[in-house]
């Protein structure tokens, strides 16, 4: 298979015996009256104080609406109203809480941003890489992250003594927008056929959920078959309930994202919402 098909990242954290991953994403940053900023600098606050705290950028940081068209309704009302004004503000934003290297990716493709790519070759999700001095791991659309945290103490079948556990993280931004929250969960659940990654994460939707499954691996290596728990996460959004969830009849779902633990001990992924 072709090597450059999956875009991949790998970083190893041996110190931690856990670790947190927040996926921040449909942030919405220029939606001036449904932006939750303080939820939004709250996980910022979080992940800034936490030793063991981590978070991806998974795309739709800012609004980008366009005169005529998608979500042109409330153009108008944006603040600030350019693109390039959106993302200088969230990139100042996020610089306040020195993050940048707790930040394990940043993703793109995200249909938001994707409106200036498509006018004038802009992209914004990219730039905000660059601005925050991480585009070594910019990935697009879609990223395969492979993460080492602490020591592993006894040997096992895929482990040896000394050694980090290393999760599997596959990350997208997302497509699927159906009214019900049965089809957010099903798309994110449907790539668990093509990776069989420890954890699938999506966005989009500003849905926060997540559902698990157990995959049967067969182990070349040591010719045996080995299973592997696997999350589902469906992250949330930083954006209130916005005047077209409510013209298009679509429930509230709250602000904030999920919680992904990581054990540096034994092998087991965990998700809180």
């Amino acid at each position: 298979m072709d090597a450059n098909e999956i875009p991949v990242l790998r970083r190893k954290l041996p110190d931690l015996k856990k670790v947190y991953i927040y996926p921040l994403c449909d942030i919405h940053f220029g939606e001036s009256k449904s932006f939750d900023e303080k939820k939004f600098r709250g996980y910022l606050k979080v992940i800034s104080d936490t030793k063991e705290a981590y978070c991806i950028f998974n795309g739709d940081l800012i609004n980008v609406g366009l005169p005529g068209g998608v979500g042109a309704e409330d153009f108008w009302t944006q603040n600030p109203l350019t693109p390039q004004a959106q993302h200088e503000g969230i990139v100042e934003m996020v610089k306040e809480y020195d993050i940048a290297d707790k930040i394990l990716a940043v993703v793109g493709g995200s249909n938001h941003p994707a409106r200036v790519k498509k006018l004038c070759g802009i992209d914004y999700d990219r730039q905000f890489a660059v601005d925050m001095g991480v585009l070594d791991r910019y990935v697009e659309p879609l990223g395969a992250l492979f993460l080492g945290i602490g020591s592993r103490a006894a040997n096992t079948l895929t482990h040896h003594k000394g050694s980090s556990i290393w999760y599997s993280i596959i990350v997208t931004h997302g497509t699927m927008g159906g009214k019900l929250a049965g089809s957010a969960v099903n798309s994110t659940r449907s790539l668990g056929a093509i990776y069989g990654a420890d954890v699938v994460i999506t966005s989009h939707r500003h849905l926060d959920a997540v559902t698990k499954d157990e995959f049967y691996c067969m182990d070349y290596h040591n010719k045996c078959v080995t299973k592997i728990k696997r999350l589902y996460v469906n992250s949330g959004t930083f954006m209130k309930y916005a005047n077209y969830a409510i013209r298009k009849g679509l429930q509230p779902n709250g602000t904030g994202t999920p919680r992904i633990r990581l054990d540096g001990l034994k092998k087991d992924v965990h998700a809180s919402v």
